[in-house]
């Protein structure tokens, strides 16, 4: 290689040898300076990339054909820029594909260099302007694939014309069903739908994934330039939000390019009647100001990375415009998580999850086209690759019936959670707690409000961006309580496999603590107790913690059906009624009050109590004072803070046993716990033995 920096100082240096070379040079494929001045051509834009005139230049050699297609193969592969693409260069190599001089798989890779650094364009207006042109390719079966990806990128409104439509729809008669044409089509059907009749899905991949590695030797030049960058430049563009700015650079060294914010070259006064690009919009007030006039770009998911335009599309939604984002992650999300390797994890893979969550987080409900890559992700998921990521993602989903929502989200779950140790256990149960709170705090009203607006026909906006008017009718707290009656036996059956692991334990009362309070702090129209597997094994649990935690939810239950016992409000609803289930919460109170505080534990109640020994087990044991072995002070988890409690309140020469706890001594031990921060046990007492504390 170092031979060639002999004859060639610079690419400027083998271009224009590479342009004056005799024709009979040119002819020869043993020439040795030609593979010279290539390989310096080669090797500078894959280590430093080319300027724009550089760039230009080699376009006109590329395609001259002054050299065979091997030779101008690679100097297209060698297309790689420094910087920004200038927007005349894409012209250029339109203008010599529409020549037809050149032949069809260099025209070919012509399209193929123009979707690998379509992210990098300075201006896509005269792309734009180029589109009837463009359409032209379809008829070349090499190039419609191509051309069909570049058309979805660069489709407005204004390009959806009955006649291109008629055009694509005869293709497909000619050559059959085509992804990249039906790709096409519902890329029209979201600006247009009266044109186009055909049922489009977001969960399809229409166009396929191309030059991986191309791809990646681009953006690493990028990364290098961003690294060369003065401080104070990238500051500036950081601050304005300038295509290239250091974040997007960033960005584009992964495997995922978010594309950079892009709109139209011409530019419209804030005072006038025309569309105003958000560039112009210098201050929030400004944005309020033409919320209505806000020219979207031409990239829409560019909104990830902006927060002007989700506000935006939050304030002024518009069909076509959410379509646009659907489609947009629908494609790139089955692409880089599921149609590629799996075992490859890339940092832009994991910014990706993020700014979905955030964009989530922002709108407040969940886009379908990340649900739908979700539900077939999960099925494929190890449960270790951007757990807390899918995680997040997951505690956003929609509220849907149970059964659509087992089956894309929950079982597999189920799957991961048996087959994992506890701290993924915990993970998924922290999950799953924050979806219900998704559910109550965000889904439910908004289906309520939907509801509403069916019965009074109304045409008021929704304050959903996407949740269906037409979708299929059900009952949403019919789905919340089958999904509560779900997590409850998970959590029995995790809790045995896992030895009532402490962290489980916690986890597991951070559900419940929020399905006690739902109908007094939410209002829903039921009330869920859990099964009594959960109840004992918290009840009788080795640490005080899970025991006081217990007994708090108890009590916040006894305040729930009294407050849903006062409810005037009636709720359409399929759910069983929740009292059937008060005289169980009634066996679970008094067991609770039998065993730890009047010694009661394993006294036949004529066969009422929820757990019980028969007198023949309990016989044999040939065990003393067993009835007071779950006492306050007896307690496994209690007995701690017993002896604590006697050793700072007992003489010294008083031999210590918790027996030595009661009467007024009991009353002083509730209060001890109190102080020591064990608030429901000392709750649960004052609530249901009033008159013994």
């Amino acid at each position: 290689m170092s031979g060639s920096n002999d004859f060639f100082k610079s690419v400027d240096d083998a271009i224009s040898f590479l342009w004056k070379q005799d024709v009979l040079s040119r002819k020869s494929r043993t020439n040795l300076k030609t593979s010279l001045a290539v390989q310096v051509i080669e090797r500078t834009s894959q280590n430093q990339g080319l300027n724009e005139d550089q760039l230009l230049g080699l376009i006109d050699l590329a395609c001259s054909r002054l050299y065979g297609d091997a030779v101008s193969s690679k100097l297209v592969k060698s297309l790689i820029p420094k910087n920004r693409i200038p927007s005349l260069a894409l012209v250029k190599a339109i203008s010599w594909i529409s020549t037809n001089k050149l032949s069809i798989s260099l025209q070919a890779l012509l399209v193929r260099w123009i979707l690998v650094v379509y992210q990098l364009l300075d201006d896509i207006t005269p792309l734009q302007a180029l589109y009837g042109v463009l359409f032209l390719f379809l008829e070349s079966d090499v190039l419609c694939p191509l051309v069909c990806q570049l058309l979805s990128y660069i489709t407005r409104k204004e390009d959806v014309k009955r006649f291109r439509i008629k055009r694509i729809l005869n293709l497909q008669n000619r050559v059959g069903t085509q992804a990249h044409l039906n790709g096409l089509l519902s890329i029209y059907k979201m600006h247009a739908s009266n044109l186009v009749a055909m049922t489009t899905s977001v969960s399809k991949v229409w166009f396929k994934k191309r030059d991986s590695a191309w791809s990646d030797k681009i953006w690493q030049v990028q990364e290098k330039q961003f690294s060369l960058e003065p401080v104070n430049k990238l500051f500036l563009e950081a601050r304005l939000g300038i295509p290239g700015s250091p974040a997007q650079k960033k960005r584009k060294a992964g495997h995922i390019t978010i594309p950079s914010l892009q709109c139209s070259s011409m530019s419209a006064s804030l005072e006038g009647d025309f569309n105003v690009t958000i560039k112009q919009l210098e201050s929030f007030s400004d944005l309020v100001a033409n919320i209505d006039r806000v020219e979207l770009p031409s990239q829409i998911a560019s909104v990830l990375e902006s927060p002007f335009l989700q506000h935006v599309i939050s304030c002024n939604p518009s069909y076509v415009t959410l379509q646009r984002l659907n489609f947009w992650l629908s494609h790139t999300l089955f692409e880089e998580f599921l149609s590629g390797d799996e075992t490859v994890v890339g940092s832009s893979h994991a910014r990706m999850l993020l700014l979905l969550i955030q964009l989530g987080e922002f709108i407040q409900e969940s886009v379908p086209a990340v649900e739908m890559w979700l539900g077939r992700y999960l099925f494929s998921w190890s449960g270790a690759h951007h757990r807390p990521l899918v995680l997040k993602l997951i505690t956003q989903i929609s509220l849907q019936p149970f059964a659509k929502l087992y089956e894309f989200a929950l079982e597999p779950l189920r799957k991961l959670f048996f087959s994992s140790p506890v701290y993924f256990k915990c993970q998924v149960m922290y999950c799953l707690t924050e979806l219900l709170r998704n559910f109550v705090l965000f889904e439910l009203p908004r289906h309520e409000e939907l509801s509403k607006r069916r019965k009074a026909n109304s045409n008021d906006a929704s304050s959903s961006l996407f949740l269906d008017e037409e979708m299929a009718s059900f009952d949403p707290q019919l789905a919340i309580y089958e999904y509560i009656k779900f997590v409850d036996r998970l959590s029995a059956v995790a809790l045995q496999a896992e030895g009532d692991h402490a962290l489980l334990q916690h986890h597991v009362l951070e559900f419940f603590e929020l399905v006690s309070v739902l109908q007094t702090r939410f209002q829903i129209g039921f009330v869920v107790i859990p099964c009594a597997s959960v109840v004992y094994r918290l009840l009788f649990a080795s640490n005080a913690m899970a025991v006081s935690r217990f007994l708090a939810i108890m009590v916040n239950y006894r305040s729930s059906f009294e407050s849903l016992k006062k409810s005037t409000v009636t709720f359409e609803t399929s759910v069983p009624d929740s009292f059937q289930s008060i005289q169980q919460l009634n066996q679970f109170i008094l067991d609770t009050c039998d065993s730890m505080w009047r010694n009661k534990a394993f006294v036949n109640r004529d066969g009422e109590s929820c757990y019980a020994l028969p007198g023949s087990v309990r016989d044999n044991l040939s065990l003393g004072h067993i009835n007071e072995a779950f006492t306050v002070h007896n307690h496994v988890a209690m007995v701690g803070f017993a002896w604590k409690f006697l050793h700072e309140t007992q003489p010294e020469d008083l031999p210590l046993n918790p027996r030595l706890i009661k009467g007024r001594v009991r009353h002083a031990y509730m209060e001890y716990l109190r102080r020591q921060g064990l608030l429901g046990i000392h709750s649960f007492m004052k609530t249901f033995i009033r008159h013994k504390i």
